[in-house]
């Protein structure tokens, strides 16, 4: 059986797209996105041009009420915490997370999975009502089904950093690279406030997941397995390059760092060690208006 997909290179993918790691039951062909796995969701979420494919986890979700034709597996190819990514103009009076209430901040799309963990810390950790702040966003969601919220405003194609330097916005999540006038990180030090949201609630967020169609789901029922046995595969690579005490290229030091945070495993997989953050993401999805259930764990894997 051969299948079409596409996937990102990380350091625990990378045995898989150089073959070191072979897949059991199925013969498969990697296609290279280009400029990055990110040109795939909405291929995939809109045209299933791939038998499997690595995908935003919310992208998947906000595709669930109109029907979307996929399933997930627990494979979670990235994961980060938002806190380095939320951007704030300097001359707006804006010192606490608190502040952002009623603001209008910028983002990509609504449903951007680091968006949707950054709403989610500031209503937990700090109080902030997301439904109290003007989203604007600036391109189309990948799911096509997909309905904003009232409080979104579509600005198609603008440019969110310079709305943000020239004070058009209050803040941006994940819209700001390098120095820009006017602008500065709303939290000082984001490696403590890490540790801090790990501490508190065992969430270590996650962005990516693997989805394959439910035709195939349907017609190979072992092939979720099949597929979670083979990232395991190339992930415990990674993870013995990890404790051989080899010296780590630049990729491999970005993940090994979540080390100082998680624990000894940077990249968990499957729903026993990610249920905590799993559980999270679907009370926020939820809340948020992402899905008009709230939608329980073992309803999104195959």
């Amino acid at each position: 059986m051969g299948l079409k997909a596409a996937i990102g290179s990380y350091p625990y993918t990378d045995a898989l797209l150089d073959g070191r790691v072979r897949p059991e039951g199925f013969e498969v062909d990697f296609e290279k996105v280009e400029p990055s796995i990110v040109a795939a969701f909405r291929r995939m979420m809109r045209g299933l041009e791939f038998d499997f494919c690595e995908l935003g986890i919310t992208s998947y979700l906000a595709g669930w009420d109109s029907g979307n034709q996929l399933s997930a597996v627990p494979v979670f190819l990235s994961n980060s915490y938002p806190f380095g990514t939320i951007h704030v103009n300097s001359t707006k009076g804006i010192e606490t997370p608190a502040d952002l209430e009623g603001r209008r901040i910028g983002c990509r799309t609504y449903t951007v999975t680091s968006v949707v963990w950054a709403r989610g810390m500031l209503q937990d950790r700090f109080g902030v009502d997301p439904d109290s702040i003007t989203w604007v966003v600036v391109d189309h969601e990948h799911a096509a089904g997909f309905e904003w919220p009232r409080n979104v405003e579509f600005a198609e194609g603008a440019d969110l950093s310079a709305m943000l330097s020239a004070g058009e916005l209050d803040a941006g999540f994940g819209v700001v690279r390098g120095e820009t006038d006017n602008v500065r990180q709303l939290f000082s030090d984001p490696l403590e406030e890490e540790k801090a949201w790990f501490k508190e609630s065992g969430i270590f967020p996650i962005n990516h997941t693997i989805v394959v169609k439910k035709s195939l789901v349907a017609d190979r029922p072992d092939l979720a397995g099949q597929l979670e046995h083979y990232f395991g595969a190339a992930k415990q690579v990674f993870a013995d390059r990890l404790d051989s005490g080899a010296d780590l290229n630049q990729s491999e030091r970005a993940v090994a760092r979540y080390r100082e945070v998680i624990g000894a495993d940077p990249v968990p997989y499957g729903i026993p060690a990610c249920r905590a953050t799993l559980e999270a993401l679907l009370r926020y999805s939820h809340d948020q208006h992402i899905t008009r259930d709230h939608l329980q764990v073992e309803d999104l894997f195959a």
